[in-house]
């Protein structure tokens, strides 16, 4: 493709030597379907920095990075879309044409590289620590008699405008309730007091937090026994290798029982991540050390699944496993509460029921509490007296942002489960308009493998309604339904029959996205999915896949004019984490307000939409760190009108302001190295006011050292 001739061409390779003109080759893609973003996340995109053209090609697995010289290539290489980074070098790079038949929703991502750094959209809601809830509106040169460089513009009531210096950066935070937010007045004085209002809140709480923590902590706890020969056989037996991050939260655990702490630990981790493992390793070196062990879940069908797989990894010892919940008889019921307070039940699992004042333990050791944020207040009551001087294990699924695991490391231990466990593959996203066609073809294609389907639907109204048309469009497949308007005995019937492999679709709302584990079901369809939250379709996206098949999740939508821009941007952000784990990255409203409800109760809501999720995370770490009299770590200043970078360089607002984060956050002279090889690699030869940029802040970490 050396010639205006060649433009056409639906398939065409790049090479060193065959040198495609650096204009011809941006109108070419343009020609060819692909559609040209600020940064490239997904196939059919391409992005172009200065003299670096990124390119995803339709068919390739991995995105490409171009490095032009004038009109020659000096670069061809592979780049890492979680980094930005490149990673291998090339020899040739083949271009296809994007289908025009293409998802409306599958362009214009909006994720950043490795960071967690969330950026601002113009007009997107902010809030600054000083002066509140403001509308962003870009970065803006100013040269005046007093001001000189560059300035965040924010715009608050009134049309009232401030410029704020790159320099305070830091001060400025995403808000999250963008459709919410309503702007604050800059010179009344309102948020002074409403921050001053959460501060006060803050305090209270987390002095009361954290003096429980340093007074548990000092308390003398039962100091368990090293690992028995039984401990060791049932861990060989387990059927998988753990993952480094498995073994870590397991040792930490173990260190803890036998030092005779008295522990206190949050297991977070994606969904499918093995918490379950690690939490049946503390159980039993729990009972082999002759205490009990209660296992606190949401819903009994997470009760089911959890004693079944209990009694089964325990099946060669003589462990006693009970369940009590509501699907239990209650002469049964009678039997149980009298063997556990005798100590003749080991390991109990159950959902609130074992909350109430007739289940009494003879000698509990370890309580385990499963996604702790889906009880009541009056439970938390409960599970707080149960908690007193024995072993606490909270698992979840919801990630917990930096921020706020960095505030909460003086409230709770946290072992932090990110591996994925080998063999497991990543889902498989499709964002697709809803069809008959795709609908038939996906059920059947999983059906044809022995494999079955979830298919959720959440107007329980109309799912009859939709039974029958999924019954007309698949007529030789068995579908049940399942929702959480079933009697506890139904609801559990029809999910026995699906696990035991009596019906291929389960029709079914959310009821499924709580820890539900059916290692033969790979395919999920999403029915209206722009109605479902963020953390929810991470959630349900997890049932899937969890074996060694690969799964498939297909959120079907509406027409993209039928859809608010609230549920466009949500899908956009689902599709652009379809990398497995990515929950840990999804910095978006719903999943940190999950996790601070984890942590703090949902009462915290408010102040957290007072403030913003980010603001709000700040406080709770400057509120701790007074706390534990720790220093602050010294902050690197920068003069806007000298270190403001050159816009021929970096020309999009969101890679500035990526890159003015990044030069404050840095703290050690590797770090700052790491950010040289980023820049270099991602935007190209740096020019010497970059490279001022970047020995300033070398001079003064330096300083700060000695």
């Amino acid at each position: 493709m050396k010639t205006a001739k060649d433009k056409h061409k639906k398939i065409f390779n790049i090479t060193k030597q065959n040198t495609v003109n650096y204009t011809d080759l941006i109108e070419t893609l343009s020609h060819l379907g692909y559609s040209r973003v600020d940064m490239v996340l997904v196939r059919g995109e391409f992005a172009v920095r200065g003299e670096i053209i990124d390119i995803f090609g339709y068919t390739n697995k991995h995105p490409n990075r171009i490095e032009y010289n004038g009109n020659c290539i000096e670069r061809l290489s592979q780049f890492d879309i979680e980094t930005q980074r490149s990673k291998k070098e090339e020899d040739e790079i083949k271009v296809q044409s994007v289908p025009k038949k293409q998802d409306p929703l599958q362009l214009e991502q909006t994720k950043h590289p490795k960071t967690e750094f969330q950026h601002f959209e113009i007009d997107d809601y902010v809030v600054h620590e000083d002066h509140g809830i403001a509308q962003y509106k870009g970065l803006k040169h100013i040269k005046t008699t007093s001001l000189q460089g560059e300035f965040f513009e924010l715009k608050f009531k009134d049309s009232d405008h401030l410029y704020i210096s790159i320099d305070n950066l830091e001060k400025i935070h995403p808000y999250n309730e963008q459709e919410k937010a309503t702007l604050t007045h800059l010179y009344r004085g309102e948020w002074s007091k409403k921050k001053a209002r959460v501060q006060t809140q803050l305090n209270t709480m987390l002095e009361d937090i954290y003096h429980c923590h340093k007074k548990r902590r000092e308390t003398k706890g039962i100091k368990y026994k090293e690992d028995s020969l039984w401990q060791l056989d049932f861990e060989n037996q387990c059927e998988f290798e753990l993952t480094k991050d498995q073994r870590r939260a397991v040792t930490e655990i173990k260190e803890e029982m036998e030092d005779g702490r008295v522990m206190d630990r949050l297991i977070c981790g994606d969904v499918g991540y093995g918490k379950t493992e690690v939490m049946m390793r503390a159980a039993f070196k729990t009972v082999e050390n002759d205490k009990q062990v209660l296992i606190l879940v949401p819903t009994t069908i997470l009760a089911q699944q959890h004693e079944k797989n209990i009694k089964k990894r325990l099946e060669k010892f003589p462990i006693k496993v009970a369940q009590l919940s509501r699907l239990i008889e209650p002469s049964l019921q009678k039997i149980y509460l009298k063997q556990i307070e005798k100590q003749q039940i080991d390991i109990l699992v159950g959902t609130h029921r074992v909350l109430q004042n007739d289940v009494k333990f003879a000698n509990l050791g370890l309580l385990v509490i499963d996604e702790e944020q889906r009880f009541g207040v009056r439970h938390k009551e409960r599970i707080k007296h149960l908690k007193n001087n024995i072993n606490v294990m909270t698992l979840s699924a919801t990630p917990i942002p930096r921020t706020l695991y960095h505030a909460l490391t003086g409230a709770k231990d946290i072992s932090k489960i990110s591996t994925a466990p080998k063999g497991r593959k990543a889902v498989t996203t499709i964002l697709s308009l809803r069809e008959d066609r795709i609908i038939k073809q996906a059920i059947e294609k999983e059906v044809s493998k022995k494999g079955q389907v979830f298919y959720v639907y959440n107007n329980i109204e109309n799912m009859e309604k939709k039974k029958k048309y999924l019954s007309t469009l698949c007529p030789n497949i068995k579908i049940d339904i399942a929702h959480g308007q079933l009697s506890a005995q139904a609801l559990s019937k029809i999910m026995q029959s699906f696990i035991k492999g009596e019906s291929q679709v389960l029709l079914c709302s959310t009821i499924i996205e709580n820890g539900l584990d059916i290692h033969n079901a790979n395919t999920l369809i999403i029915d209206e999915a722009q109605n479902f939250g963020l953390a929810q379709i991470h959630q349900l996206r997890g049932r899937v896949g969890r074996g060694h098949r690969q799964g498939i999740a297909y959120l079907l939508i509406n027409k993209e004019e039928e859809m608010t821009e609230k549920a466009k941007k949500r899908l956009r952000a689902i599709k652009a984490s379809a990398v497995l784990g990515s929950g840990y990255t999804l910095a978006m409203k719903d999943l940190e307000i999950r996790g601070a409800g984890a942590m703090f109760g949902q009462q915290q809501h408010g102040h957290i939409f007072d403030v913003g999720f980010s603001l709000y995370c700040k406080m709770i770490e400057e509120t701790l760190s007074r706390l534990r009299n720790e220093t602050q770590k010294r902050k690197i200043n920068l003069n806007p009108r000298l270190y403001s970078l050159p816009s021929d360089y970096m020309s999009g607002d969101q890679d500035r302001q990526w890159f003015y984060k990044q030069i404050q956050i840095v703290q050690r002279e590797e770090e700052l190295i790491e950010l040289r090889h980023t820049l270099r690699d991602r935007f190209g030869k740096l020019p010497l006011k970059v490279k001022k940029i970047l020995h300033f802040i070398a001079t003064k970490l330096g300083e700060n050292e000695t």
